[in-house]
């Protein structure tokens, strides 16, 4: 019977350094990659910030009161009902011009305040008012209004932001 040669202790350190170095190699490749995309998701997230700088710097502001439409008494005071009223007012806080400015703010499901303007330059603002198509109330019956902003920004983006602050990109 023949014996099986199993090498010299050479081979064998020689074989299992190779077999080490394969590894740590296909080791640091791995990092390697996720290394990049973390440092991609980053600079993404980081552009995405920056993207949104100009758009986070655009002020809504919606303004709703009662005026009194009911009948006076005879001291002058006036009664219920209350017709509703609103304003909706844009404000460009951004150190750059927004473009294609459109606002809507609805006051309880009826009347619409607009606020519209093709350019809004820094510091500059756009207002629009409603009296509420005849909506009358009582008192404390401050609904909050439906409020829709749409933009653009000096970069060309379209944003849309809307009465409780969350603010999106329109893509």
């Amino acid at each position: 019977m023949r014996s099986i040669d199993w090498g010299t202790a050479a081979e064998w350190a020689g074989a299992l350094l190779a077999g080490a170095a394969l590894l740590l190699a296909i080791s640091t490749v791995r990092s390697e990659r996720r290394w990049r995309h973390q440092e991609e998701d980053r600079r993404h997230r980081d552009e995405d910030r920056q993207r949104a700088a100009q758009a986070r710097r655009v002020v809504i502001q919606v303004r709703q009161w009662a005026d009194p439409a009911g009948p006076t008494d005879a001291g002058g005071v006036v009664g219920p009902p209350w017709l509703r009223r609103a304003t909706l007012t844009v404000t460009n806080r951004s150190d750059a011009p927004i473009f294609a400015v459109t606002g809507t703010a609805s006051v309880m499901g009826t009347g619409l305040a607009t606020a519209d303007a093709p350019v809004l330059e820094p510091g500059g603002e756009v207002t629009g008012q409603v009296d509420a198509n005849g909506v009358v109330n009582t008192p404390g019956d401050d609904g909050p209004a439906d409020v829709r902003v749409v933009f653009t920004d000096s970069e060309g983006v379209a944003w849309v932001a809307g009465g409780t602050g969350k603010l999106d990109e329109l893509r």
